[in-house]
């Protein structure tokens, strides 16, 4: 991670009431940080780059979405669900439908979303050459004005994303003003709406289960743009890493979208605080016609976080050794077929992940635990073909555990949207 990215992971503390997921997020970015796992073999591109970011995001926010989670609502821009374990905690629960876009010269600042209610009030924005504020001062009505600090931010040089966060209740009300500290000669005018409170995933949108996992497209119109996020209920199981919004970890698996003549549409991804990124924008059509449009997720990657697996490994003293010993995890069959002592130091497993493009789930990469190491992905499928990592140099065995298995979920998930997506009235709060 350069030096534009700023982490606060290892100041976060782990209350009790934090999800199992939500400890296990923080934790594992705490090891990834002490172990420097995972030093992939391929370019680094730019997006990858981002996307690395946006994930360090989402870790270091999980204590902040963890305690947002407590009725089955949606957040407009945060996209935050939950399954009911407590209907009336976010019952006065305020959002902002649409997102705030500023100009700052030849920057732009936009707030994506904001959630208000007796426990916390948190703010998400990106910026693009813009300067970023380190709080933002809220003045309601009656002209209470309330400082709300930053609390984390992520991103390149040129493109950000972060969050406002202020733990405890705020009467801000629905009406109120924003001025950020970088801009203090802009009073930005904010308009907050209840949170509608929802039955099922079926009624936020359509929704469609494939490999075990289920999708919801959250449909809503902003000006001329279609706004779509993309939600998967919540899991002790697993979660998901990504949807393949603008970009695919395989090339040619991205999300599409074409209207109902086959033209496919140009999509723009709204980054946000959370992985995966979920939401993004296409052009509607204008003409007053019922046309339709047609989202396709060709696969999704998902992390079953939980089962380990444990390898115990001959290790050569020159050389290397046919092994064929084949272990599970999280139910993928993992076959060691050979190791090798490529150098005093170094110990390298080749791995058969037995990845199968017909299959409903396959298998791509896990992690290792407690020690640092390296891993080649093949050019096509991008499973793991070996790792390595480093041994004394009179060790004769070796044990291993992985863990978090990542897995590529095959659809397709499919949508078709038409004019009365756009317009629906939610369910009263």
């Amino acid at each position: 991670m350069n030096d534009d990215i700023r982490e606060t992971i290892g100041g976060i503390p782990l209350p009790p009431e934090l999800s199992e997921r939500s400890r296990l997020g923080i934790e594992r970015a705490r090891s990834e940080r002490r172990r420097g796992r995972s030093r992939r073999w391929y370019a680094a591109t730019a997006a990858v780059v981002l996307g690395l970011a946006l994930f360090t995001l989402a870790l270091t926010d999980a204590q902040v979405r963890a305690a947002i989670q407590k009725a089955l609502q949606f957040v407009p821009g945060i996209g935050v669900m939950d399954d009911g374990r407590d209907q009336d905690a976010g019952a006065d629960r305020l959002v902002l439908a649409e997102p705030i876009r500023l100009q700052f010269g030849e920057g732009e600042f936009v707030i994506t979303g904001m959630s208000v209610d007796d426990q916390m009030t948190y703010l998400t924005f990106t910026e693009k050459n813009a300067r970023i504020p380190q709080s933002v001062r809220i003045t309601n009505e009656k002209g209470e004005s309330f400082d709300v600090s930053i609390s984390m931010y992520a991103g390149s040089s040129t493109e950000k994303t972060g969050s406002y966060w202020h733990k405890g209740k705020l009467d801000i009300g629905r009406t109120a003003t924003l001025v950020f500290d970088a801009y203090p000669d802009t009073v930005v005018p904010l308009k907050l709406t209840p949170a509608p409170n929802y039955r099922s995933y079926e009624e936020m949108g359509p929704t469609q289960s494939q490999g075990g996992v289920s999708v919801t497209a959250v449909a809503s119109r902003v000006g001329d743009r279609a706004r779509i996020t993309l939600v998967t209920p919540s899991s002790q199981d697993y979660y998901v890493d990504d949807y393949m919004v603008g970009s695919a970890i395989r090339p040619g698996r991205q999300l599409t979208v074409a209207d109902d003549t086959g033209k496919t549409l140009a999509i723009e991804p709204e980054r946000g605080t959370g992985a995966p990124l979920r939401t993004f924008y296409f052009p509607l059509f204008d003409d007053g016609s019922d046309r339709t449009y047609r989202i396709t997720v060709p696969e999704i990657e998902v992390s079953y976080p939980i089962p380990t697996a444990r390898l115990r490994l001959p290790i050569p003293a020159q050389g290397s050794l046919e092994i064929g010993q084949t272990v599970e995890l999280a139910g993928f069959p993992i076959t060691v077929t050979r190791v090798e002592r490529t150098d005093t130091t170094t110990l390298r497993v080749y791995v058969d992940l037995h990845f199968d493009e017909n299959d409903e789930r396959s298998l791509r990469d896990f992690r290792l635990d407690g020690i640092g190491s390296m891993a080649k992905m093949n050019e096509t499928t991008w499973a793991t073909e070996f790792f390595e990592f480093e041994i004394d140099p009179g060790d004769k065995k070796a044990e291993v555990t992985l863990s978090d298995a990542e897995a590529i979920v095959r659809g397709p998930w499919t949508f078709t949207l038409g004019a009365k997506n756009f317009s629906q009235t939610p369910p009263s709060p």
